[in-house]
């Protein structure tokens, strides 16, 4: 069971606290552990993330031009991120994709075809080539 950072943190004052909470929450000292655990692996991720940002290709831009599948759109991100490119334009004249950034993180097939690379990318939308320019 995943929790989220602040019921992490509920539970984590709770142990702190003392055993006859965390007998009320459910919990034994593995779950103590893996959520301990859990939250070193979150911050190492984010340790090496942060470590390889300056190495990312700041002056090139992957353009997606007509795409006719969202699974494909997520493939490109996810190689364009392996590669280190920084951005990608997605020109989209059927208009298949939010045009906001934040929704189209969200969006569960881009998300998942993209292994979460949508979320570590940006990626703007446009309607044609030349609102692009």
């Amino acid at each position: 069971m995943e929790r989220t950072g602040r019921e992490r943190t509920a539970v984590l004052e709770a142990i702190r606290d003392g055993p006859p909470f965390t007998k009320t929450l459910g919990i034994n000292s593995t779950g103590i552990a893996a959520m301990e655990e859990e939250k070193k692996q979150k911050s190492s991720v984010r340790q090496r993330a942060d470590a390889i940002r300056n190495y990312r290709c700041k002056n090139l831009i992957a353009v997606i031009e007509d795409p006719t599948d969202i699974r494909n759109i997520g493939t490109v991100i996810r190689n364009v991120n392996a590669l280190g490119v920084e951005k990608v334009y997605i020109v989209d004249p059927r208009k298949s994709l939010p045009n906001d950034w934040q929704a189209m993180r969200e969006t569960r097939s881009l998300s998942k075809s993209s292994v979460s690379a949508v979320k570590w990318s940006f990626v703007k939308r446009f309607d044609s080539s030349a609102a692009s320019t």
